[in-house]
């Protein structure tokens, strides 16, 4: 069955680039194992017509409703057609402007392979090409993007600028912010925050001794289940975290006391993803493994409104959720392999639509709020137009292990990267 279904993911790839994917090995096998030399026309491009022949229909032609029940199972996905054309993209790193969002195309700059367990999230430095990782391992590391440039495209032997060291159990989220120096925040499953303050990124070396005037450790308490989402406010250094129990924690590092307010969720259920509504930043977004997310004030802790659909009883939880830069919208993605798409105001489902053929676990918006990428536990990433939400880009991005794949996805907030973590312990570079 799973030779099966890598065959299948193949066929399906080559399908949505429209039957422009490039021969990667000479040879690809039947269903019986039997080798099959792939059909390919004079410009070298595979003839996916006859090679969905051979593989779903097998060579001997038994099995003549494999396809078309293979294609039925993929629903609403099956339809999905990627525009990979790079005529229609700029190549050049020049022309792109994260504040513009011109179309480009994304390629793979370098992977980094030195985390010892599963990566759980990623942020980026709001201004410097620095990538912050956190890991099952209990660590988070920092990285320097421009040293990757002397690096071999691909390779894993890129070395962090710093490890850092403090949490005792599997760091679960980190978020940044320059609002009063650079400060990183990480969340764990030892029910803790932790934040370093990080004064001379540039001088911060993984194999320099440890300098307690160079990184600064803070701890901050008040959870009792594991924390799942952390993120810092847009322009202050207020942060808020949210747990399985279903709290929220609104956080202040230069208070005389750092726990500024709680939010308790009234159904017990736990939270599982948070951001800040970026059209109105006293106001916080969190979703919640019953399907729902909720809008809150910070200021007061009330709740303002609850994002459901009229559907919302058969849905499953929401994995992450994103607000958009410039518009009052909401991307939420769900574990039903759907993302949803609500006006923050109204409350009103936008939008809804299958991007994954597996539970979809970030979502991400580019600087310009013109495109957004999603990842999943399918192996894939894929590129959004925010307008006609079309799929503009797919690649395959991380290996499956442990039935997770992709976890995280991120844009640069000033720069041309897009960054991805997953459940094979490595960090992805693309610009």
């Amino acid at each position: 069955n799973e030779y099966k279904s890598y065959l299948r993911n193949v066929v399906c790839e080559g399908w949505k680039m429209g039957g422009k994917l490039k021969l990667q090995d000479e040879y690809c096998y039947s269903l019986d194992k039997s080798p099959y030399q792939l059909p390919k026309s004079n410009n070298h491009d595979i003839d996916w017509s006859q090679l969905k022949k051979a593989l779903f229909q097998g060579i001997d032609g038994s099995g003549e409703d494999t396809l078309f029940a293979f294609q039925s199972s993929l629903g609403e996905l099956a339809g999905i057609q990627v525009s990979n054309d790079m005529d229609n993209f700029d190549s050049s790193y020049d022309n792109y402007s994260p504040n513009t969002g011109n179309k480009r195309w994304w390629h793979l700059k370098c992977s980094m392979k030195i985390h010892l367990d599963s990566v759980r999230q990623i942020c980026f430095h709001p201004d410097k090409p620095y990538v912050f990782s956190a890991s099952e391992d209990t660590t988070l590391r920092m990285w320097d993007a421009d040293k990757m440039n002397n690096s071999k495209k691909g390779s894993g032997d890129v070395e962090p600028n710093y490890t850092f060291r403090g949490h005792t159990a599997p760091v679960l989220c980190c978020s940044c912010t320059t609002a009063d120096g650079l400060i990183l925040f990480s969340g764990s499953a030892d029910t803790t925050v932790r934040y370093w303050r990080i004064f001379s990124p540039a001088d911060v070396y993984i194999f320099d001794p440890y300098n307690e005037d160079t990184v600064e450790e803070g701890v901050l308490e008040a959870h009792e289940e594991a924390v799942w989402g952390i993120v810092c406010h847009p322009t202050t250094v207020q942060t808020v975290s949210c747990d399985a129990n279903g709290v929220v924690c609104i956080w202040d590092i230069i208070s005389d006391e750092p726990l500024v307010g709680t939010i308790n969720s009234a159904d017990g259920s736990a939270a599982t993803c948070i951001d800040y509504i970026r059209t109105d930043p006293d106001k916080i977004a969190v979703g919640y493994n019953s399907s729902l997310v909720k809008i809150y004030n910070t200021l007061d802790q009330t709740l303002v409104t609850t994002l459901e659909c009229e559907d919302s009883a058969g849905m499953d939880q929401v994995n992450c959720l994103v607000s958009h830069p410039s518009e009052g919208v909401l991307i939420a993605g769900y574990n039903d392999k759907e993302i949803r798409i609500f006006d923050v105001t109204s409350g009103e489902l936008l939008h809804h639509m299958t991007t994954h053929i597996e539970p979809i676990t970030s979502v991400a918006i580019d600087p310009a709020g013109l495109y957004f990428a999603t990842v999943g536990h399918d192996s894939s990433l894929r590129i959004w137009c925010m307008e006609t939400k079309s799929c503009t880009q797919e690649m395959s991005a991380h290996q499956r292990r442990y039935d997770e794949a992709i976890l995280c996805v991120k844009f640069h907030p000033s720069q041309p990267f897009i960054a991805t973590c997953g459940a094979d312990s490595s960090i992805k570079l693309y610009q």
